[in-house]
């Protein structure tokens, strides 16, 4: 059986200290995330998120900008069988009342127990949660998430994710007039996501960096490192 555990935990075992993902930021160094770091940062989250009672196949709603935090707090949730729903960042070009309109009804229609965000941003996505259907049993800060000791893969619920299992719900921002959303299955996962160990590598013949929506489309942006070739590219799910 081929799903996003399975494979993080098969590199995570056999080549820990290869990069993973690299996050790029515009003036900035490159910033390298091996799977030992992204599997035991995740797991952070996905012992944060246990302790709240988040369950498999609970959404966990991530407000955050690109980044490690973003990062770690997916792959947590998909490390605990959760499914994780990033909503677009608040930013210039969004109305604040808006935001808070889409946010109050994604909450409404997902039902998530769990939302992942900033510090300076608590207070208001606290008072966003009291003013909707609350379902949430937790408003995760990012500087407030244990460390833990190394994974028991055996624990980890999400070991036990099917192939036909959702692995991540996400909405568009509703950009260009058109709200919309998707939520992609393991086994819908683009083929170049997979390793060269792997039936669906599909001619890839390097490693899983990242699966992360990209904000604001129904599309998934795959990283494929170290080498960007062939597999750098957006696909349609």
């Amino acid at each position: 059986m081929t799903t996003f555990t399975n494979v993080l935990k098969d590199f995570y075992e056999r080549e820990p200290d290869r990069v993973s993902v690299t996050l790029m930021f515009p003036g900035q160094p490159d910033f390298p995330i091996t799977y030992r770091e992204l599997i035991e940062r995740s797991n952070d989250y996905a012992a944060a998120y246990a302790r709240a009672g988040v369950q498999p196949g609970d959404v966990v709603i991530l407000i955050l900008q690109h980044g490690k935090d973003l990062i770690y707090s997916f792959w947590g949730a998909v490390l605990l069988g959760a499914i994780p729903s990033m909503m677009p960042f608040l930013t210039e070009k969004l109305s604040p009342e808006r935001y808070r309109a889409d946010l109050s009804a994604l909450f409404s229609h997902s039902h998530p127990t769990g939302v992942v965000t900033y510090p300076e941003f608590e207070a208001d996505v606290k008072l966003m949660v009291s003013e909707s259907e609350n379902t949430v049993k937790e408003v995760f800060i990012t500087d407030r998430i244990p460390r833990q000791e190394k994974p028991d893969f055996s624990t980890l619920p999400g070991m036990k994710s099917k192939e036909t299992d959702v692995v991540l719900l996400q909405h568009s921002s509703g950009s260009t007039g058109l709200q919309k959303g998707v939520a992609p299955r393991h086994f819908q996962s683009p083929g170049c996501l997979w390793g060269s160990h792997s039936p669906h590598a599909g001619g890839c013949d390097y490693l899983l960096a990242a699966s992360l929506p990209r904000h604001g489309t129904d599309r998934l942006l795959s990283h494929a490192h170290p080498a960007r070739r062939s597999c750098d590219t957006d696909v349609p799910v």
